[in-house]
Parts: structure tokens; C-alpha cells; sequence
């Protein structure tokens, strides 16, 4: 027999159910983090197989409108010779080099990515320009960065994460970013660029 409830009971009761999903639905979270990276639906926490083929494996999806897609973006960032740029999820380095054509000495970039296997291969495309480098870290924590930056670069990464992810690697971005600086964030089927006044610095965007 079931005992039957009063109306303040149940709202107990369902509070006591609500924080027992969420304490399920956290773990379950940790274990898929552990197991496949912190989101395992993103599809850009890359490793493995796909990081090490992923320039091959990203022109035959794109049907090789890739590159002048991506080359029309960098040219539309209007990069000087002396621009410090920040690369959010740089990848294999492709992106980087092309960019680093527009710098001279004075210039500089810095690629940040967690996959070892981007990060080898950024060293090996990028080893001819010595103001290149490459940072192993996350894009959606704290940036591990005093220095300021013109221009950041985003290409096929905030469309992965959950909106308030998103939300939370713009403002990140705003930290790092000079007062009237550049986030240019592309994915295939457009490029934006936003110009950042000084008093929107520190605001959160969506997309």
C-alpha cells in the first residue's frame, strides 16, 4: 500500500528527485569527460586518427572549398605586419601559417590547442617562422596570457560547444583582446568579423 502524500510532501519529494537526477546526470557528465574530453557531442576535441589525417580529411568534406574559404577569411582580417594574434583552437598549424605571411618580425602569433597530435603537427608546419608558437591549453578557461592581442582567430570551434560554453570562450577572448581589437570567428558557411569598441570589452556575445 502506498501512503498517500500532502501537497508539501511532494514538492519535498520532487526536490529530493530533482537533485538526485542532477547528481546522476553529473556523474554521468565527469565519466563521458574522462572517457571522450570535457564535451564529447563538440566534435572539436579532436584526437587520435582524425587529428593526425584532419587538413586531409577536412578538404574531401568540404569538397576542397576549404582553403580559398579559409584564405578569403585571413585576407579579410586585414592583418598588419606588427599584429599580435591569438589562434583559439589552431590545429595542425594552417591556418597559422597563412597568417603568419602577413607579419614581419615585429609581429607575432600564438596557437593554443589541447590534442598533442595538432600540436606536433603545428610545430612542424610553423617551424620556419621562430614568432610562431603554440600553447597547450583550453579555450573555455581562463587564457594563460598577460600579454594583450589584436586580432584572435577562431576558426570551426565555437559552433561545437554548448551555448553558454560559447558565451563563456567570447568573453575569455575579451580578456586577452586590446582595447578596439579583432575576434574573427569563421565557420564554413561565413566569416564574422567583430570589431570590438572599448565599451563593449568584457561583454558576452551570442551568436
Amino acid at each position: 500500500m502506498v501512503e498517500k502524500m500532502n501537497a508539501a510532501d511532494k514538492g519535498q519529494a520532487r526536490e529530493v528527485a530533482r537533485k538526485w537526477i542532477d547528481e546522476a546526470e553529473g556523474i554521468k557528465l565527469e565519466i563521458e569527460r574522462k572517457m571522450y574530453g570535457y564535451y564529447p557531442k563538440s566534435k572539436v576535441e579532436i584526437k587520435g586518427f582524425m587529428a593526425v589525417h584532419y587538413d586531409a580529411i577536412l578538404d574531401i568534406a568540404t569538397l576542397g572549398r576549404y582553403s580559398p574559404f579559409i584564405e578569403k577569411a585571413i585576407e579579410m582580417m586585414r592583418i598588419r605586419p606588427q599584429d599580435k594574434i591569438l589562434d583559439l583552437g589552431t590545429g595542425t598549424g594552417r591556418n597559422a601559417c597563412l597568417m603568419m605571411k602577413y607579419l614581419s618580425k615585429d609581429g607575432k602569433l600564438i596557437g593554443i590547442d589541447i590534442s598533442q597530435e595538432m600540436i606536433s603537427q603545428f610545430q612542424k608546419k610553423c617551424a620556419k617562422f621562430p614568432n610562431a608558437k603554440i600553447v597547450n591549453a583550453r579555450a573555455d578557461q581562463s587564457l594563460p596570457f598577460k600579454e594583450k592581442f589584436d586580432k584572435v582567430f577562431i576558426s570551426f570551434v565555437l559552433h561545437g560547444f554548448p551555448q553558454n560554453i560559447r558565451e563563456k570562450v567570447i568573453k575569455n577572448v575579451f580578456e586577452v583582446l586590446k582595447n578596439g581589437g579583432m575576434m574573427n570567428d569563421n565557420y564554413i558557411s561565413r566569416s564574422t568579423t567583430i570589431k570590438i569598441p572599448v565599451l563593449e570589452k568584457g561583454a558576452i556575445l551570442s551568436r
